[in-house]
């Protein structure tokens, strides 16, 4: 009895051992591919996040330089992404590449309001090689909006108040639009990002399109970028800058017509060259800014502060400028009280990013009668130097990794699409 219960223990034993061993090895072969799986997902998360690097640093490239299209390091020196939440080690956690030979930027359709578009496009791929010595790669495409301050009349991020008297012969853009008061007219379109008020006994009259608009990106004035282009090839002030009379390059000593102060400008004159002016602090306007010239062969002038551009109280009481206007700092304001001015032409472009306050990115009242004309030579023909953009992504897609160009794809508004 014994030996036959001996007899059947040591196969029954066998048995039981081989099945724990195929059980052991499934469960490890399974563990195995759990960690491939979760090691996969973290690499093209990581590949992912890269490409989306890419794009952003793409963008921020044409929001200095509306033409660049040099592209950024190629596989082989690829730019790095570090891990963020551990600045000090500095771990790379995946790279990323805009490479020229491939198509990384053709030019994009009209898409609403946004006239001017392109299409931008990406690779990232994780830092290091799967078991199989394979690279995570993901593509990333972005059809992008590339507009200058010169795009719009008037153009903020902030809430935009127009008063009573006000004639704008151009579009205009705002986060939350307001018009207040009688008499205003709008000859163009009227876009904003956020909320739209007018006045239901006194509407304003507008000739244009009222629309619901995607929100843009604005540059920020790059003191560093401005201040090296002046001291090698413009003019440098370190302090406040008083600039009157004929504006010129001759005169103001800048043969690249760019003059940075470190501080103020105050600024009046007839221009005579395209030249960029750029304050480190506020802009005051002290007269008149006339430019020289008519058309096509009209003279430019941009006006950009850091901080506000302001129109002085003792300026004249019927004032003209003519100008591209640029506060990225808050606001564009007159000193003097409200009504206290006869008459204000502005003839160009304004770009304001708004005040933290809530209250409105321009305010001009102090003038009783206000008349604002765009000047679309300084959008399509502007000769600007060292003008800056703002944008925006309108959409994006995945695209497959290995494909050589953008693929041709058709919508229903019938112009070639590569990200419907």
């Amino acid at each position: 009895m014994d030996k036959n219960r001996k007899a059947i223990l040591l196969p029954l034993t066998l048995i039981i051992s081989f099945f724990l061993a195929v059980l052991i090895s499934v469960s490890l072969l399974r563990s195995r591919q759990q960690i491939q799986v979760v090691e996969q997902k973290i690499d093209s998360s990581r590949a992912f996040s890269a490409a989306e690097t890419g794009i952003e640093e793409a963008v921020n490239k044409l929001r200095n330089d509306k033409d660049w299209n040099a592209g950024l390091p190629e596989p082989y020196a690829p730019g790095q992404v570090s891990f963020l939440n551990d600045p000090v080690s500095g771990e790379v956690v995946g790279e990323y590449w805009l490479d020229p030979d491939k198509d990384i930027i053709r030019p994009g359709p009209a898409v609403g309001a946004f006239k001017d578009t392109v299409w931008i496009q990406a690779w990232g791929r994780a830092p290091d090689p799967d078991r199989n010595g394979q690279f995570m790669i993901r593509r990333l495409a972005a059809l992008i909006a590339l507009e200058t301050p010169a795009s719009y009349l008037t153009a903020t991020q902030g809430e935009l108040v127009v008063s009573a008297n006000a004639t704008l012969n151009g579009s205009i853009l705002a986060r939350d639009l307001e018009f207040a008061g009688a008499g205003t007219t709008v000859n163009g379109d009227v876009l904003y990002i956020n909320k739209f008020k007018e006045d239901p006994v006194n509407p304003p009259l507008i000739t244009g399109a009222k629309t619901l608009s995607t929100g843009l990106t604005f540059a920020r004035v790059d003191l560093a970028k401005y201040r090296d282009l002046a001291e090698f090839g413009g003019k440098y002030k370190n302090g406040n800058l008083h600039i009157s009379g004929s504006i010129d390059k001759a005169n103001l000593n800048s043969p690249n017509g760019l003059v940075f102060a470190e501080g103020d400008v105050y600024i009046k004159g007839t221009v005579k060259d395209d030249v960029t002016i750029v304050a480190g602090g506020n802009v005051y306007i002290e007269g008149d800014i006339l430019c020289q010239g008519s058309g096509s062969s009209e003279k430019q002038i941009a006006v950009i502060a850091k901080e506000d551009v302001k129109i002085k109280n003792y300026a004249p009481t019927d004032l003209t400028i003519e100008a591209l206007i640029m506060a990225d700092g808050g606001v564009l304001e007159a000193e003097a009280g409200i009504s206290s001015r006869k008459r204000l032409r502005i003839k160009g472009a304004m770009t304001v990013r708004g005040s933290q306050d809530g209250t409105t990115a321009v305010k001009l009242a102090a003038y009783k009668q206000r008349t604002y004309d765009y000047n679309s030579e300084l959008y399509d023909n502007c000769r600007l130097p060292f003008l800056p953009n703002f944008m925006a992504i309108l959409r994006w897609k995945e695209m497959p990794p290995d494909a050589v160009n953008f693929p041709l794809l058709k919508n229903d508004l019938g112009y070639i699409n590569p990200l419907r």
